[in-house]
């Protein structure tokens, strides 16, 4: 006879003594109940068919706990609280409704998918089922399964069905059975399900995250197996995959977060005798399709009824004591959960995450939520942020998600700079968001960067903890820009300003060190600083200087500006104090020398002119420029003198008729051009046709003549002032073709000039400090022309162009430079 039938037999004894105590404990009504079913398909058909027993309670009127108890108030109250610290996890043990069968034993039992609790009666009991409901602790009739079976394993499909599997058979001699059922929960009924390879009784079984099932080992013909298989529910068929590593029936078998399948305990049959119950943790891994060990279970034990957690610990209860696994430590942990006296016989988690064990005491079946808590599991947004007050958006902001399976309350807190703040989240099965906030307007937290803050949730029982890894910068805004310039804080006395082109600028400072300007805004406002009158917006730059748009206010008028700037956290500072300007009067002069078409005698002019300005400012610079070629070029140019002079000396001036100009400055701006036009001048250079009769000129000044026959030539002369390399600049008159030769002092030949018509000639020679030089300018093959020709003396000097080239690692590899004239 195999151990299952000598269990079977010693249970019925021991729950036919209790049958009249367990009728006083429950409803007490009894009632008949029979059920019949079509034996076509189902295994033991021919002995179902008139088969009928008594239901010892009548199902309709429910089975119902009372709501307390002492022993209950007792255990819960007393025991558990202390040992919950011991444990390192709070839980609570709650009575439910018991099984309301007599004679139960050796059953199958799985939570649905909507939180009820099936059971599948066993033994003699095979021809109806039961299903609890924990939210009103009572238990309804369920349709019975097609064939009476025992040590059957049952297991909840993610679809919502219920697989039952294998299990000996009582009207078949107890033979293993290979069939699989199907029961649907929506339409009450079974079906069958694809045959297993081998029958087995005894086996372990669980869904694994993938949705199908795994059965290992159990018991056959007096042989224990170590055989596994997985059914898929999709395509119904089985597959077989690793063996055990020893043959095993009456493991505890849960399938763990991570994909991996637990099988603990169990025993072997020897030679026909059963050995001592293993105390060996497998592992199987789906992945991989192997079998590993963890750490080794406490103690020996046959009957296992084990269940995984939802925060991943496996829950196992014996008749001895309640053990946890943590997988992440590899570790077992032995715990007093359950009342002494109460014999587990199945347990499974509720999608709620409370336990549901059934079994028997001295009074009879029991039954059992064990409620364990699940620490909130806490997420945080690590993006980082930059603060400050003075913008409105001084608001560090700590956020994320919280969520607890036992939908507790939450208390989540953090501290920055010694500042806590706390809130509560509720409904915390649906991860709400949590939001903690400083302001920084009331909560004063020093300036700088924060990270690695420890943010803590907390269902009163345990307390988690995250950190924010992002970086939070409590900004400084910049201080409002100083040295503001141009302007007078002082509306009464502005400063006078040119109207162009003027120019704003400003310092930046801010209280953070190292931090730099990203961006300005001017805004320019009427004199009494009511209305706007220009408004940059902002411009994303480092720059403190601004150049207003030209002509934004008429001249003579007040007006005023100021500048704000941002950081590169993007802080704005408070706007600078308000500057006010004066918007300068342009300056005139009125030339009151010669007349328009004066023919003049001498090619020494002297210019004189009246100065008038608005705004009572002196001259600073005046500016004389005369053209003979139609103000094409400017054959004539005083250059930009610094003098408050109303008169100018100017010449000689070649021969022809001219068109002079004269500008001055009033020390912001330039006035318009005052002209005096079509001036006739006699030719001052000459005679100038030989070395003995050449006219003597300047460096860096322009002059002009023309030659006038076939025979004419024009010599000129200067001293060079150093040593080094002169240059000799002749524009030709358009269609000419005039060569220049260079003497030295001895007159000889140094350089020529050659170049072809219309091309002006750029003659280089070397001088010496000191010596005198010749330039002799002439027409090739007689040419001549009455407009004039224009040359310029000026000194050589060299610009040095210095390249650096570096590797990628800054080492510099080469260097060279070129000298370019200019």
């Amino acid at each position: 006879m195999s151990w299952f039938r000598k269990q079977k037999n010693r249970t019925l004894r021991v729950l036919t003594s209790f049958v009249l105590l367990l009728n006083a404990l429950t409803l007490g009504a009894t009632a008949a109940y029979s059920q019949s079913m079509s034996t076509v398909g189902f295994e033991g058909a021919a002995s179902l068919s008139d088969h009928s027993i008594t239901n010892p309670m009548n199902l309709t009127d429910k089975a119902v706990l009372p709501e307390k108890d002492v022993q209950s108030s007792v255990y819960g109250n007393v025991y558990l609280n202390g040992f919950a610290k011991m444990l390192g996890a709070s839980f609570t043990v709650t009575q439910a409704a018991p099984i309301p069968v007599f004679q139960i034993s050796q059953y199958g039992q799985s939570a649905l998918n909507d939180g009820r609790v099936m059971v599948t009666v066993g033994e003699t009991r095979a021809d109806y089922n039961l299903i609890l409901n924990p939210q009103t602790n009572t238990w309804e009739s369920a349709a019975p399964m097609p064939v009476k079976r025992y040590r059957h394993q049952q297991s909840t499909l993610k679809d919502g069905r219920v697989l039952v599997t294998g299990g000996f058979l009582p009207l078949e001699d107890y033979a293993a059975s290979h069939k699989a059922y199907l029961y649907d929960p929506q339409t009450n009924t079974w079906s069958e399900a694809a045959n297993m390879p081998v029958g087995r009784a005894g086996h372990s079984q669980s869904v694994l995250n993938d949705g199908r099932i795994l059965v290992a080992g159990g018991e056959s013909y007096r042989n224990t197996l170590d055989t596994a298989y997985i059914y898929d529910p999709v395509s119904n068929t089985w597959s077989k995959v690793a063996s055990l590593p020893f043959d095993l029936a009456g493991a505890g078998q849960s399938t763990l977060p991570d994909g991996r399948v637990m099988v603990v305990g169990g025993s072997s049959l020897v030679d026909r005798e059963w050995t001592s119950s293993s105390k060996k943790s497998l592992l199987y891994n789906p992945v991989t399709n192997s079998w590993s060990y963890a750490e080794d279970f406490p103690i020996s034990d046959y009957g296992i009824f084990q269940s995984t957690l939802l925060d991943g610990r496996v829950l196992i209860n014996t008749l001895k004591a309640s053990y946890l696994y943590t997988p992440s430590t590899n570790k077992w942990t032995q715990a007093t959960i359950l009342p002494t006296g109460f014999y587990p016989s199945v347990q499974n988690t509720l999608p709620d995450g409370r336990i549901f064990i059934s079994g028997s005491n001295r009074n009879g079946n029991v039954a059992y939520f064990i409620s364990f808590n699940t620490p909130p599991k806490l997420s945080i947004d690590n993006t980082d942020q930059t603060v400050w007050k003075e913008d409105g958006r001084g608001v560090v902001t700590l956020t994320g998600k919280v969520s607890d399976v036992n939908n507790d309350p939450v208390t989540i807190s953090a501290t920055i700079a010694g500042i806590t703040k706390t809130t509560i989240v509720s409904n915390t099965s649906s991860s709400p968001s949590w939001t903690l906030q400083w302001d920084l307007n009331t909560d004063r937290l020093p300036g700088g960067t924060y990270t690695n803050i420890a943010v803590t949730a907390s269902d009163s029982a345990e307390a988690v903890t995250s950190t924010y890894t992002g970086m939070i910068t409590v900004n400084h805004a910049p201080n409002a820009p100083t040295n503001i310039q141009p302007g007078s804080f002082s509306p009464s006395n502005p400063q006078m300003i040119a109207t162009g082109a003027s120019v704003l600028s400003w310092t930046f400072n801010d209280p953070d060190a190292g931090d730099i300007q990203t961006a300005f805004q001017v805004v320019i406002l009427s004199a009494d600083g009511k209305s706007q009158i220009y408004d940059s917006q902002w411009v994303v730059s480092s720059a403190n200087t601004f150049t207003v748009p030209a002509n934004l206010i008429n001249r003579g008028s007040v007006a005023g500006w100021y500048v704000r700037v941002k950081d590169s956290k993007g802080a704005v500072s408070n706007f600078s104090p308000l500057a006010y300007v004066r918007i300068n009067t342009m300056p005139s002069a009125e030339l009151t020398s010669y007349t328009d078409g004066q023919t003049l005698t001498d090619n020494m002019l002297t210019f004189t002119w009246k100065y008038k300005d608005a705004d009572q400012q002196a001259q600073s610079e005046y500016q004389v420029v005369g053209t003979n070629d139609g103000w094409k070029n400017w054959a004539y140019n005083s250059g930009e003198i610094k003098s408050g002079s109303t008169s100018h000396v100017a010449g000689p001036i070649t021969s022809g008729s001219w068109n002079f100009a004269v500008r001055v400055k009033d020390g912001l701006e330039w006035s318009e051009w005052s002209f005096r036009n079509n001036l006739m001048l006699p030719n001052a250079y000459e005679p100038n046709d030989t070395f003995e009769q050449a006219f003597s000129v300047k460096m860096n000044e322009s002059y002009a003549s023309a030659i006038t026959t076939a025979a004419d030539v024009d010599f000129y002369k200067y001293t060079a002032k150093a040593n080094g390399v002169d240059r000799l600049t002749l524009n030709v008159p358009k269609g000419q073709n005039y060569n220049v030769h260079i003497y030295d002092s001895s007159k000889r030949l140094l350089a020529a000039g050659i170049q072809e018509t219309d091309i002006p000639e750029n003659v280089l020679y070397e001088v010496t400090e000191g010596q005198t030089y010749y330039f002799k300018i002439f027409g090739v093959n007689g040419g001549f022309s009455e407009s004039s020709y224009s040359f310029l003396l000026s000194n050589l000097t060299f610009r040095n162009d210095v390249r650096y080239e570096y590797d990628n690692n800054g080492n510099l590899i080469k260097k060279s430079s070129t000298a370019q004239s200019q």
